[in-house]
């Protein structure tokens, strides 16, 4: 159910008054919770990236997400289910940080499954069972990297520097990737990501990103396709 107070706060605070502000933990927590109970297997997929993000950020209560934010105990069970699975991700990512074994101290006291059992099968199977839906290992894996692992670094830390709604936002984590792949091909994606995150480009990469990409992204960024569509669709 949509909160419509909320919806009317953010719409007003856009058009310069802000009834009040937004707890930033608290905003994190109901976002995680949301994608917990969502149907979308996308926003599934980039759970690891958003639970990351909040870890990093300090933002994440484990407490405050299941008891005020969960239902039932399915969902419950869903959250242990997708932590231990945000766990085998950062695991086979190499991933080290201290909030692991934070994360992991839950996942162990709840009857989830085993990060190990996860780990093993995102290195060794195509598509396995998470809570129930079948997910593609390749999809987990590359979701994780181009989000998380392999983003701008923060100079002197080796850290992306994020805004809590910009790292949780579901245009980020699925959107985005959806939409582009209604527009480039894998390997045009690929290139679009890598420029984005600011790697260097081969020569031939550059020659094709110039020849094939440009284009495209230049016709995404004329303002009058843009309104058309948007008529269009509207």
């Amino acid at each position: 159910m949509v909160d419509r107070s909320t919806d009317l706060n953010e719409r007003v605070a856009k058009l310069g008054f802000p009834v009040f502000e937004v707890d930033p933990k608290s905003e994190t927590n109901r976002t995680l919770a949301e994608v917990v109970q969502s149907k979308d297997k996308r926003l599934w997929e980039g759970f690891a990236v958003m639970l990351a993000n909040a870890m990093d950020a300090n933002l994440f209560d484990y407490e405050q997400l299941r008891n005020t934010y969960l239902h039932s105990n399915a969902e419950v069970s869903k959250l242990h289910c997708l932590m231990a699975l945000s766990l085998a991700l950062y695991r086979v990512s190499d991933l080290d940080e201290a909030w692991t074994e934070y994360l992991r101290q839950y996942v162990r006291r709840e009857e989830a499954p085993e990060p190990e059992d996860f780990a093993e099968k995102l290195k060794n199977e195509s598509e396995f069972s998470v809570c129930g839906r079948l997910m593609s290992s390749e999809r987990l894996l590359t979701t994780f990297r181009n989000y998380y692992v392999h983003a701008l670094a923060d100079a002197g830390t080796g850290k992306t520097h994020r805004f809590v709604s910009e790292l949780l936002s579901a245009k980020l984590v699925s959107d985005l990737d959806y939409s582009l792949s209604q527009v480039f091909s894998a390997k045009q994606k690929q290139l679009v990501l890598k420029k984005f995150r600011g790697e260097k480009l081969t020569k031939t990469e550059k020659e094709y990103f110039s020849r094939a990409v440009r284009k495209k992204l230049l016709a995404l960024a004329n303002q009058e396709l843009h309104q058309l569509a948007t008529k269009l669709l509207g």
